[in-house]
């Protein structure tokens, strides 16, 4: 089934995430694939580029990751395996900053305590 946008077509695709490896490289990223279709079936199409989004290059030898970015067409040819990851998920929103604690000391303010706990121990200076 096709949706309308604009004055042009689109067909509805499904987003997985996959690790492929070449010969020098590991590379994970985002690919869509047709509704019902197999990652297997595209492979083995007549297109000789394997597109992704969200993609991190990391290099075998070492295990660094080399680069990401948006978008990359990796030759078929240069594909050693795919490993199918499973569906991809939606960006997660950034994490919320974490909470700052209070400053320690007597400059630090503390709220009044609850009813029927004792107020907290202060430090007492020793007698000259």
């Amino acid at each position: 089934m096709c949706k309308k946008i604009g004055m042009a077509l689109k067909t509805p695709r499904e987003k997985l995430l996959v690790l492929i490896y070449t010969v020098t490289h590991r590379i994970e990223g985002t690919y869509f694939k047709m509704p019902g279709s197999r990652l297997l079936d595209d492979l083995n199409g007549r297109k000789e580029f394997f597109p992704l989004t969200q993609v991190k290059v990391s290099s075998l030898a070492e295990g660094v990751l080399l680069f990401e970015t948006e978008f990359m067409a990796i030759g078929k040819d240069q594909v050693v395996f795919v490993v199918e990851k499973g569906p991809a998920e939606a960006p997660s929103a950034p994490a919320a900053p974490a909470p700052t604690a209070a400053p320690a000391g007597p400059a630090a303010k503390s709220s009044p305590p609850a009813s029927g706990e004792a107020p907290p121990e202060t430090p007492q200076s020793p007698a000259p």
